[in-house]
């Protein structure tokens, strides 16, 4: 399989006062609940009730576990646990009290047979180069997004995002303004926007 690379820079600066260039995977979206149960469905014999179950009955069994210390493992996928943070402050009578105790995040490590396969993919050369990523004006912005829109009819956040050399929350940004002034039409499903004209 072969997947698709970009460049970035980091934000932190390395030696000569710029960030570090890396590549990184295209991000093209977010495949959300209902697009999992149509592959699911697509490539299995349950019906889309029983997905739909199967996903909600984990989710809960997360719930039940993860809170109560304990880590879950799905074999062939990888191991979830939680991480806290808090303030920790003595009270009165020496004893240990937590301030602003919240789950920061759900760790999440892979099962080392997932990370063995997905390193046998293609990396392919970069097709954008985001290192120098620069402002955009909104009327840059209309302009950018009317010549793809001309090119095919539609296009999806990336598209922008590339030819823009911007980063993917200011191309959202962007997109939103426009699609806010009537300028753009977004359709499709959640994380799989298409941009069209009204």
């Amino acid at each position: 399989m072969d997947v698709q690379t970009v460049l970035r820079r980091s934000n932190l600066a390395d030696g000569n006062g710029k960030g570090k260039v890396y590549a990184t995977l295209a991000r093209y979206s977010t495949i959300g609940t209902p697009e999992l149960i149509n592959y699911l469905l697509q490539n299995s014999q349950v019906g889309a009730g029983e997905a739909r179950r199967v996903i909600e009955g984990l989710l809960e069994q997360f719930r039940v576990f993860l809170p109560n210390g304990h880590a879950v493992r799905i074999d062939g996928l990888g191991t979830f646990s939680l991480r806290m943070r808090s303030d920790v402050e003595q009270d009165e009578d020496g004893k240990y009290v937590l301030k602003n105790a919240r789950i920061d995040k759900v760790n999440f490590v892979p099962d080392r047979r997932l990370v063995m396969e997905l390193n046998k993919i293609n990396f392919l050369p970069p097709m954008a180069d985001l290192t120098n990523a620069r402002h955009l004006t909104d009327e840059e912005a209309e302009a950018l997004a009317l010549d793809l829109l001309g090119e095919s009819g539609f296009f999806m956040i990336e598209d922008f995002m590339y030819s823009a050399r911007v980063s993917y929350s200011t191309a959202y940004r962007h997109l939103k303004k426009l699609v806010e002034r009537g300028v753009l039409y977004r359709g499709g499903g959640r994380g799989r926007a298409v941009y069209m004209r009204p």
